[in-house]
């Protein structure tokens, strides 16, 4: 009796917690929306990076006309929500080394993160950060290898590369993180399972938040962002 007693409990509290779990899911939204950069806040980016350029088609080499200057979306944008919604369970980030440097090169998690590094490169990566322990330089070899590191500190740190000078980054450790978002090359962005609330949407590149704006998520009613346009006169 006991025992068909406590299956019908263990029953009970299985159904209860899908049904709170439907709920959960069916109350969190999508949030979408799309960056842009003008041509002034291009200039202004590139003015402000390292005077020396890293890739043979950013000057001209005697083959092939430099590139003009643009902002890489993907790799160099972080999107994120920043409010006081329950924080995912998953604390575990990938970036990796591919083409040469760090994708994506500005990258922002909170507190707690385990960041896991992994190297597609043909070249040994040395992935260092000024002011942050845990990030001490260490080899990633080649071919698909992997470093896990776990962030504590808020801040923002400067990444280096100790054998590949150009290849740098930014991470920012960031609290009341609620999601993060990269855009595609086009710009476009999508935070997926968003619960109902108001947050903060931020934009980050390279070592700098550049804009924000408040963002109102109603449940049952997908949010479409209006179109964000990055300016000098904004950064």
């Amino acid at each position: 009796m006991h025992a068909i007693s406590k299956l019908k409990l263990g029953t009970l509290l299985a159904v209860a917690t899908a049904l709170c779990l439907l709920v959960a899911t069916a109350a969190a939204m999508d949030v979408t929306g799309t960056v842009r950069v003008s041509d002034d806040y291009v200039a202004r980016a590139r003015r402000t990076a390292p005077a020396s350029h890293a890739y043979y088609w950013e000057e001209w080499n005697g083959f092939l006309d430099p590139r003009p200057d643009s902002v890489d979306l993907s790799r160099e944008i972080a999107v994120v929500l920043i409010g006081n919604a329950p924080e995912p369970p998953d604390h575990n980030v990938t970036i990796e080394w591919r083409g040469g440097g760090l994708m994506p090169s500005t990258i922002v998690v909170r507190p707690g993160t385990i960041l896991a590094i992994e190297n597609h490169d043909d070249v040994i990566h040395e992935l260092s950060a000024a002011g942050l322990t845990e990030v001490a330089a260490e080899a990633t070899g080649s071919g698909s290898t992997r470093r896990t590191l776990a962030l504590g500190r808020p801040g923002h740190y400067a990444l280096a590369d100790g054998l590949v000078p150009h290849a740098t980054g930014h991470l920012h450790v960031v609290p009341n993180l609620v999601a993060v978002a990269k855009p595609t090359s086009g710009g476009a962005f999508t935070f997926t399972n968003i619960a109902a609330g108001q947050y903060v949407l931020k934009i980050f590149h390279g070592d700098r938040e550049v804009t924000s704006r408040t963002v109102d998520v109603v449940e049952g009613h997908p949010l479409t962002v209006d179109p964000i346009t990055l300016a000098a006169s904004s950064s």
